[in-house]
């Protein structure tokens, strides 16, 4: 397995010129609001090596998602 949390927009879009400002925004909160809770609560401290919206051509699902890669020993 690959060190990284995916998450996705609900609503269904393929590049980042078909979302909005809030649903990139939203996205991102999301992103870390995961991290938050993955990692005990909103005070404690999260380590991640990047935060990655993908949308191009590398990738196997047409769908927009951020990908947030971890450090393997905290993935672990």
């Amino acid at each position: 397995a690959r060190p990284y949390f995916i998450v996705t927009p609900i609503r269904h879009v393929e590049s980042l010129a078909e979302t909005t400002q809030q649903e990139i925004l939203d996205l991102f909160q999301q992103g870390v609001a995961l991290l938050h809770q993955e990692f005990e609560g909103p005070s404690s401290t999260v380590t991640f090596n990047r935060m990655t919206i993908n949308f191009g051509n590398f990738r196997n699902l047409p769908h927009l998602h951020l990908k947030i890669k971890l450090p393997l020993a905290v993935f672990q």
